[in-house]
């Protein structure tokens, strides 16, 4: 796999852990963003505040599993 599959297979991983687990009451996702070879930002904008979850991915198989997720608000 190369660097450009990899990438799109990590956000494809988060935004399906994203539609199974974040209630989304304002706007949807505003920004989705590669951190390190492990690691992708997303912030999905709320009414008053942005939300923040940085996930932190390992391979499995032909894709990625999601190991961490670290959740702030902004």
């Amino acid at each position: 796999m190369n660097e450009v599959e990899k990438s799109i297979c990590m956000i494809e991983t988060v935004t399906a852990h994203l539609k199974e687990n974040y209630d989304s009451f304002g706007g949807g996702i505003s920004s989705i963003k590669l951190l390190s070879s492990n690691s992708i930002e997303a912030e999905m904008l709320q009414e008053e505040r942005k939300d923040v979850w940085i996930y932190t991915l390992e391979p499995q198989g032909d894709g990625f599993t999601v190991t961490n997720v670290e959740k702030t608000a902004r």
